[in-house]
């Protein structure tokens, strides 16, 4: 498994989504709004609302979760991810963090600063750049 999700290919109706990710899904999050499905490359990624926070889980086609994203306020990050941000990227201001969930219970951050991801260990330690989506999947 790698760390992120592949870029989607192409947006699916739910109507494109298989019986048993829709049933699965209902099952992890009864209470979900807004869910929005995209095909990924060998998954299905849904965004959604849940509990006030803006969620994406990537299921497997077997209905596994692959992935879970969490987007959280920036302020929440760990503190080493923190102090290398501002050490390393003084003034750049931060379109969005995530918390990552693999389908292990491993936990990853992601930070996205202009057009570059940067990918945070458990900890908060620096693990490296996340590639570029092609232009048209950002």
């Amino acid at each position: 498994m790698g760390c992120s999700s592949p870029a989607p290919q192409a947006d699916s109706s739910q109507a494109d989504v298989p019986e048993l990710l829709l049933s699965r899904f209902t099952a992890i999050y009864p209470k979900a709004e807004n869910a929005s499905w995209e095909k990924g490359d060998g998954t299905y990624i849904v965004t959604f609302q849940y509990s006030g926070s803006k969620l994406a889980v990537d299921f497997l086609p077997d209905g596994a979760v692959e992935r879970t994203k969490m987007y959280i306020d920036n302020s929440t990050l760990p503190a080493p991810t923190l102090a290398f941000l501002d050490t390393t990227l003084p003034g750049q201001k931060i379109n969005h963090a995530t918390k990552n969930v693999d389908g292990f219970g491993a936990v990853t951050w992601e930070v996205s600063i202009g057009a570059d991801v940067y990918l945070f260990s458990t900890r908060g330690d620096l693990l490296g750049l996340l590639p570029r989506k092609p232009a048209g999947n950002q």
